[in-house]
């Protein structure tokens, strides 16, 4: 009979802990199976009410593209507008009013008040060739004189022909087309940024909620095995051991928070949004499918990168600009055609009549240094520069190489890394239910358990890490191979 019943004693006192563990378990609600299946298709996001800000993909896009972040750029592009308008006024016919009053005296040789005026008209052609016509009217000695002049230069050497005349616009030209050109890397790059910081955004909103999980799930843990020291089923090195998880599970979420923050910062920054801004983000994490092949991307880089474009641009420009340096070797030499018609009389329409003169001249002009040894000196440089630009177009095509390679690598450990976190989920998750089920049948601890929780969830959020890495690097190769943005 004492056997029985000892029996029967210690048959009950073997399931005690059982019992007792699930009334903790549904007093503190220390969870058998505490996890979350992430939804790759859209983060979690509040619904939208009130003054709150929905950030999706366009929308920011749109926001960051109409920020001030872009003015330095639009500004050099309006710059450059400018002195284009400048270069191209040298081909305009100016008019230039003239005038001229003063007093002679002295002997017969004076005339008194002379007042009198004109016009220039002047015009520059493509080819160099000066045309000046000047009428102009003066009154000196109770006499008027009348005066039609035409005056024609042509350079014959040095300045001859339309490259060389041309030449500012030409420079003017090829800023602007650089301005254009500087305005769209600057949006490529703010778009760029501006989706990475979106989804940094949605990546550590994810976190926070995961660490805040695990931090609720710790505290009840702890006051679960406070309440089992109290009865004797734990002892204080097993609370102790739970209070510093608990203290760890609180710092890392108090992290996750303060970065979450600093991301929300960086994102309103780009887009141009007051600090006090409230938003919510929803972006989608569905991976486009596109593969892309090492020597397809890089030939697609090469044909589409706007760098490509400024670096050949730039070349033609250095070898314009030295034919243009050896243009001024050459001597000056102007051939000069004049014409002129005069007139006076007692009044002033007598200038007009028929007591008038005609004149006309051809010759030549020259001025030209001998040593020329700044014209020399320039060419030089030019070459140099020639020489410059070949070597930064090659540099420019190795770097654009170099990133699509890096980013189309990253790209694809990112891919692996999915397939791994899926997998390592799994696993993950079967050794969650084994510790529960050894938790159950006294053949695992409360530690036990929640270290397979924690292995689960840090899979988890290492899944969420790689799902948007692989986003953000599909955006990086779009633009790594300048498919980001339609080029102007």
């Amino acid at each position: 009979m004492y056997g029985q019943t000892g029996h029967k004693m210690k048959k009950h006192k073997a399931y005690q802990p059982i019992l007792i563990d699930w009334l903790l378990i549904l007093l503190f609600g220390l969870p058998l199976f505490s996890f979350t299946v992430f939804d790759k298709s859209q983060s979690a996001a509040p619904a939208h009410s009130g003054n709150i800000l929905v950030l999706d993909l366009e929308t920011t896009i749109n926001l960051a593209l109409n920020s001030d972040k872009l003015f330095d750029a639009q500004s050099g592009i309006r710059t450059t507008e400018l002195i284009k308008e400048v270069s191209l006024s040298e081909f305009n016919l100016n008019i230039i009013p003239k005038g001229e009053t003063g007093y002679i005296g002295g002997g017969s040789a004076g005339s008194g008040l002379t007042i009198g005026g004109g016009v220039n008209f002047e015009k520059k052609l493509p080819l160099g060739t000066q045309i000046t016509v000047t009428p102009s009217l003066l009154k000196a000695a109770k006499k008027f004189h009348s005066d039609f002049q035409i005056r024609l230069s042509q350079p014959i050497l040095r300045g001859f022909g339309r490259e060389y005349n041309l030449s500012g616009i030409k420079r003017a030209e090829f800023s602007h087309r650089a301005a254009y050109r500087a305005f769209y890397k600057s949006m490529s790059f703010t778009m760029l940024r501006s989706i990475e910081l979106l989804y940094e955004v949605a990546k550590h909103e994810e976190l926070v909620k995961l660490n805040r999980e695990s931090y609720h799930r710790l505290d009840r843990f702890c006051k679960a095995t406070k309440i089992k020291e109290r009865i004797g089923l734990s002892n204080a090195l097993d609370v102790y051991r739970a209070e510093i998880e608990l203290k760890q599970a609180e710092d890392t979420l108090s992290q996750s928070e303060e970065i979450l923050q600093e991301a929300k910062d960086s994102l309103r920054d780009i887009l141009g949004l007051s600090q006090d801004t409230k938003f919510i983000v929803k972006v989608s994490l569905e991976t486009s499918g596109e593969v892309w092949h090492l020597g397809e991307a890089i030939e697609t880089a090469l044909q589409q990168r706007i760098e490509m474009d400024q670096a050949l641009d730039q070349i033609n420009e250095s070898r314009r600009l030295a034919n243009l340096s050896k243009n001024d070797l050459l001597p000056e030499l102007n051939i000069v055609l004049d014409y002129s018609n005069l007139g006076y009389g007692e009044q002033f329409t007598g200038s007009f009549g028929r007591k008038r003169e005609s004149r006309w001249g051809i010759g030549f002009t020259t001025s030209t240094d001998i040593h020329r040894v700044r014209e020399k000196s320039s060419y030089e440089s030019s070459l140099v520069g020639v020489e410059t630009a070949n070597k930064v177009y090659l540099d420019i095509k190795k770097s654009i190489f170099l990133e699509v390679k890096r980013t189309l690598r990253i790209l694809y450990r990112a891919r692996e890394k999915i397939a791994l976190q899926r997998h390592q989920i799994k696993n993950s998750e079967g050794g969650l239910r084994l510790a529960q089920a050894k938790f159950l049948r006294e053949f695992a601890t409360h530690f036990d358990v929640i270290q397979a929780e924690k292995a689960f969830h840090f899979a988890h959020m290492a899944l969420i890490c790689a799902l948007i890495d692989h986003k953000v690097g599909e955006y990086r190769l779009r633009a790594a191979m300048g498919l980001l943005l339609e080029k102007i």
